[in-house]
């Protein structure tokens, strides 16, 4: 075989010659390294600017009461400000309620509550527009008063609650009387607009004792650059 090879290579190259060629064996090529697999992409875990609540550690705020939680937005930011308070929750939408025990499995000292708050107990729908379902629900709303809530002082209650706040307040008066500083979602774009008004419910914290020390944050109108909402800070000179 090794013969007959090297009688083929003879005949080729010498026809090759002729022309000025030669026939040759190529190199084996080295191997081709490739591509590392790409890695599918890690969710983010984002961490927030305690800044803004530093003046609540400074209070040295133990309970916080997050009512109308949602997903734990809140929630997630307060707990790096205030690292070993205790964060009771409330959010009455089944599947952002579900959210919530997932972001609290993360914090510590946190219980999250699938109930409405309003000033009576009685049937109200809730709003799906910006929930998975879209279907429309009556449950029943308790008094945040008539929980009989356990904690700490000094206490911060947050409430955010398309159009509630007012309501909440109403029927939590004694426990909010109990609290050092209130954070309420405030509406300035007029009735029927999401939230509260902030005249509405400046009157009734004014009442409890609190006043009025500005915004904790705020959103802009696209169109005019005016103020359509705000997270106001309300606080009392003492515990009360």
């Amino acid at each position: 075989m090794k013969k007959a090879k090297n009688t083929v290579n003879y005949v080729v190259n010498g026809s090759l010659g002729k022309l000025g060629l030669q026939l040759r064996r190529l190199p084996s090529p080295e191997p081709t390294e490739l591509p590392p697999a790409p890695q599918p992409e890690l969710p983010e875990i984002k961490a927030y600017d305690p800044t803004p609540f530093i003046w609540l550690s400074a209070m040295g705020i133990k309970t916080v009461l997050d009512i109308g939680a949602e997903t734990g937005h809140f929630s997630e930011q307060i707990r790096q400000a205030l690292p070993i308070a205790q964060i009771i929750a409330f959010e009455p939408h089944q599947d952002r309620y579900k959210k919530l025990v997932q972001s609290g499995e993360k914090l510590r000292y946190f219980k999250a509550h699938n109930i409405a708050l309003s000033n009576k107990v009685h049937k109200i729908k809730l709003d799906h527009s910006r929930s998975a379902s879209k279907s429309s629900a009556d449950i029943s709303a308790q008094r945040l008063d008539d929980l009989e809530l356990k904690f700490a002082k000094p206490l911060l209650i947050k409430v955010s609650a398309n159009n509630m706040e007012t309501k909440i307040i109403e029927g939590g008066r004694e426990t909010i009387a109990k609290a050092s500083a209130v954070l309420a979602e405030v509406n300035f774009a007029g009735p029927g607009r999401g939230h509260s008004s902030f005249d509405e419910i400046y009157t009734r914290l004014q009442k409890l004792g609190f006043e009025f020390h500005g915004h904790l944050s705020q959103n802009i109108s696209k169109t005019d650059g005016s103020v359509t909402n705000a997270l106001a800070i309300f606080k009392k000179d003492t515990d009360g």
